[in-house]
């Protein structure tokens, strides 16, 4: 099994949830299949297949073949840092076929090779015709229960006016005899 892979995604969402044994106190995470109500204020494992979803069949072999030329940034650090920056911390440009081809080599590589992070590419701004507005919510399955039970907002506050109104300042102290 592959890092990422299909495969490797369905059977992390199908194992127990063994996070809260590693810290005494914590609670499980609870785990719900995609289209469940979810109110975002506590953390929910998604299982279960997404389908009709766009970013679904978005996986290394999709953007090899679409996008695989472009230029991306490989970073060292990320985000880079005033102190970071220098002959001490890597910082490449590569196609994304070569990233991808290296990110799939790191998985078997010695540990002491550094470890770049690919964050240099923004994938909406390059191609906006791939947003969708589904895609930053997961289909069917984010329905905010906390906002059918929160209090109406508040009414808008009255405009300020331009001149800024401050209190009269004290009178002066009187003089000494």
């Amino acid at each position: 099994r592959r890092l990422g892979s299909e495969a490797a995604l369905e059977a992390a969402a199908s194992q127990a949830d063994f996070g809260a044994s590693l810290l005494p106190g914590a609670l499980p995470v609870p785990r719900a299949p995609h289209g469940s109500a979810w109110d975002g204020k506590a953390p929910l494992v998604l299982t279960g297949p997404r389908a009709g979803w766009a970013p679904r069949e978005w996986g290394w072999g999709w953007f090899g073949e679409r996008h695989g030329d472009e230029a991306v940034l490989c970073k060292q650090r990320a985000p880079i840092f005033d102190e970071d920056r220098g002959d001490s911390t890597l910082i490449a440009e590569c196609s994304l076929r070569e990233y991808m081809r290296y990110a799939e080599e790191m998985e078997t590589a010695p540990e002491e090779l550094p470890l770049l992070y690919m964050n240099g590419w923004d994938l909406f701004e390059s191609h906006p015709c791939l947003w969708d507005a589904s895609i930053d919510q997961i289909p069917g399955s984010i329905t905010n229960l906390s906002t059918a039970a929160a209090p109406p907002p508040l009414p808008p506050l009255p405009p300020r006016s331009s001149t800024p109104q401050f209190p009269p300042p004290p009178p002066p102290p009187p003089p000494p005899p």
